[in-house]
């Protein structure tokens, strides 16, 4: 049966432009919104493959390694903010 694309991710990615990847879902709209050259690469094909796993199996410890590594190469991960395996901690409010 197919955990579907509401699984929650085991870890939420937070964004350095202050979005969050909390489910499988939203990695997916997060990948297939990136410009060609960026899902071309063998980093974001790989991370594709996986999330079409993870959305079979609701597995995704694999997926956010994979993810963490192709965001931290594109540069787009927040780096001042840990992720615990809940995904509870949320990033300091932004000063005006």
């Amino acid at each position: 049966m197919a955990a579907g694309w509401q699984t929650r991710l085991a870890r939420t990615m937070w964004l350095v432009d202050g979005q969050d990847l909390a489910t499988i879902g939203e990695a997916r709209d997060y990948v297939l919104a990136l410009p060609f050259p960026n899902q071309s690469t063998l980093v974001w094909q790989h991370v594709a493959r996986l999330l079409m796993e993870a959305a079979e199996t609701g597995e995704t410890d694999a997926l956010c390694v994979q993810l963490e590594h192709a965001l931290r190469m594109d540069d787009r991960l927040r780096k001042d903010l840990q992720s615990n395996a809940t995904g509870s901690r949320r990033p300091p409010a932004r000063s005006r």
